[in-house]
């Protein structure tokens, strides 16, 4: 019998209680993005994939049920800019891409890298980032990014 929260192969959102909220793409995001804002202006609410050791990351980008068959729609399946996205956060385990070249252990913590994908957590007094995610499985990527089972920190 599997233990509980079982790894997906179709979905981001794995289990939990997520806060939703949707927002307009300013670029391509896959999902299972860690997403952030576009810029800081307060009147722009479009989101970007998040950026490498970013500290504003405000969720992670879901599969658009309602849309299987086109853009957002599938794991593969990015969003374009100008489609709405819905981004997840809270108390959630998610699968997000793991970037390339990454060597995770189950209960390890992690951080955004580039493209919206996560990294192994290194951050110390001289470069800030955000802690994001921990890991609830082992997982090793060669060169593309993979998935990971994660439990989401952010809020």
């Amino acid at each position: 019998m599997p233990v509980w929260p079982v790894a997906s192969t179709n979905s981001i959102f794995v289990g939990g209680l997520p806060m939703i909220e949707e927002f307009e793409a300013s670029e391509e995001i896959y999902p299972g993005d860690l997403v952030e804002f576009t810029n800081a202006d307060a009147l722009d609410k479009t989101i970007k994939p998040g950026t490498n050791d970013s500290v504003a990351i405000i969720g992670v980008a879901d599969i658009s049920v309602d849309n299987k068959a086109l853009r957002g729609g599938k794991r593969a399946s990015a969003y374009a800019a100008k489609d709405v996205v819905k981004v997840i956060k809270g108390p959630i385990n998610v699968m997000l891409r793991l970037a390339g070249s990454q060597d995770i252990d189950r209960g390890e913590m992690l951080q955004p890298a580039a493209s919206g994908e996560v990294k192994a957590y290194q951050c110390d007094t001289d470069n800030p980032c955000q802690l994001v995610a921990q890991s609830l499985e082992d997982v090793v990527t060669y060169t593309a990014a993979s998935w990971v089972l994660v439990e989401l920190k952010i809020p």
